[in-house]
């Protein structure tokens, strides 16, 4: 923090789905993203948010992703774990890429290595072998 400045931290209120697909529907996706990322930071703790991503995340794929992206933000492992299993790979490469590795179930693991893309693979190798990160994935 700079001297004599005061750096106040942004909150975002948990909306009620209606007035948030709303709100999404007046932004743009980098806005949205934002928006989603300080929502679930800030609202962490508060257990209205896993219901509020529930139903955010049964509107679509992309909304589903935006509410991937507040689970990240909250810390939410148990949501990014279920997301390694969902139909789409798109949902299943986002949860990958921001779950804790400690968090990791081992079926996830598993399911990545076999029907993942070249990225997931490369995710999945930074996870077990740090060193092996940037190596060429076959």
């Amino acid at each position: 923090m700079a001297r004599g400045r005061v750096v106040r931290r942004c909150c975002v209120p948990l909306p009620r789905l209606r007035r948030l697909l709303d709100q999404l529907d007046r932004t743009y996706h980098t806005d949205r993203v934002r928006t989603m990322a300080l929502m679930g930071r800030d609202n962490a703790d508060d257990p209205t948010l896993n219901q509020l991503l529930d139903a955010l995340a049964s509107q679509s794929q992309y909304h589903h992703q935006l509410a991937l992206v507040a689970a990240s933000a909250a810390g939410d492992n148990r949501r990014l774990g279920a997301a390694l299993r969902h139909p789409s790979p798109t949902i299943r490469s986002l949860a990958l890429a921001n779950i804790a590795p400690e968090h990791l179930p081992t079926e996830g693991v598993l399911e990545a290595m076999l029907s993942g893309s070249a990225e997931d693979r490369r995710i999945l190798r930074r996870f077990v072998n740090p060193d092996l990160s940037r190596a060429p994935v076959s």
